[in-house]
């Protein structure tokens, strides 16, 4: 099985993007268990946890608003707490087979020299095995690295290195390692894996909310819808249209993500050997240019959503049955439009009502004359 963790000193779990970055995390690298660490929130944590979805979830309680532990995982694993402390997670983990199990503990200690002699003499991932793993910052004691080795010694640990960035704050287990690129946080997350990842397939189309935002989507409406031509057949058209502004225009949102992520960590790769005024500009761009992406991209999962219906539906009086007889007004379509989710699930064609809802001045006749046909008006 391809179990992959990942851990992260997210430094905050309180500021809006956080749930975007960590979602982006479980769609890009589809992790088991996610530990956050240094979370520096003690009120409303359920709310929070709720938002990066997963299932099952285990928090050691920041002190005010400093430290924290989050341990999230989902369906196909069980976790067994075995111990827990201010700083530590102690866990079994299994498969729901349960034919697959390993222990796990996940620490962050404040970097604190006293602080951490204190819990199991140096069991941090803050600890550095000699000077090459760190720059800047306050000189670095000899003690503390000659510790560190003897406590790496003493229980027969080794350290395994890591692919992709050159400097973290950790280090894991028997499996491989992968430094993550840095975006709300100045400590990367660390992904565990115990095989290499396999990419998915390419999503149907559907109509992105997000193409919405974009200043040229009502330009493009415009100019490329017919009320002279069924509803249907303007939508058959609109795909192609639409399809072809996204690649030469809007451009696919997960290869700018890519794009934007590959220049994030080629640019922090070159700040950890030496720092740049200019690089560091350079730094703060992508970001945010990479945090607009996410939003889009959080549009996107939210579209991916079901709302089931639930109940028995409402009896109607004499008076609404021989309403129904009548012929719909423009405005009761309108307002029947307008009164729908924008995001329920799409057709088969992979719009939603959204299209119709933002768009309606240009569209909204087609919609009417297309009601009016059906219901025999």
């Amino acid at each position: 099985m391809d179990t992959k963790i990942i851990c992260w000193n997210c430094q905050g779990a309180r500021y809006p993007p956080f749930h975007n970055f960590v979602n982006e995390c479980r769609k890009d690298f589809y992790p088991y268990l996610f530990c956050l660490f240094d979370t520096q929130v003690s009120i409303k944590v359920d709310s929070i946890v709720k938002r990066i979805r997963f299932p099952n979830s285990f928090q050691v309680e920041a002190n005010g608003f400093a430290g924290g532990i989050w341990l999230c995982w989902d369906e196909n694993f069980l976790v067994d707490i075995l111990e827990v402390y201010p700083q530590l997670i102690h866990a079994n983990v299994c498969n729901k087979q349960r034919s697959y199990s390993f222990f796990c503990s996940f620490v962050y200690v404040i970097p604190q020299s006293a602080t951490r002699k204190k819990l199991c003499h140096f069991l941090d991932f803050n600890s550095i095995l000699d000077s090459s793993k760190r720059v800047g910052g306050a000189s670095i004691l000899k003690a503390g690295c000659k510790w560190f080795h003897e406590f790496l010694f003493n229980n027969a640990l080794r350290d395994l290195g890591a692919s992709g960035a050159q400097f973290t704050w950790c280090r894991a287990p028997d499996c491989s390692v992968r430094n993550l690129h840095k975006l709300k946080s100045d400590h990367r997350p660390i992904l565990v894996s115990l095989r290499p990842m396999t990419k998915k397939g390419t999503m149907p189309f559907r109509c992105l909310t997000s193409w919405m935002l974009h200043e040229n989507f009502n330009n493009l409406v415009h100019s490329n819808w017919n009320n002279e031509m069924k509803v249907s057949d303007n939508l058959e058209h609109f795909q192609e249209v639409v399809e072809r502004w996204n690649k030469n225009v809007y451009g696919n949102i997960f290869a700018r993500k890519k794009k934007l992520v590959y220049k994030l960590e080629r640019v922090q790769w070159i700040l950890d050997m030496c720092f740049s005024l200019r690089l560091r500009s350079r730094e703060i761009e992508i970001r945010q240019d990479l945090e607009e992406v996410l939003g889009h991209e959080e549009l996107l999962w939210f579209q991916n959503g079901v709302l089931h219906c639930r109940g028995k539906f409402p009896l109607l009086s004499n008076d609404e049955t021989s309403s129904l007889l009548l012929e719909a007004s423009d405005e009761e379509i309108r307002r029947a439009v307008f009164g729908m989710a924008p995001l329920k699930v799409p057709g088969i064609d992979g719009f939603q009502v959204n299209i119709f809802q933002t768009q309606w001045d240009v569209i909204g006749y087609s919609v009417c004359s297309l009601v009016r046909q059906s219901l025999g008006g």
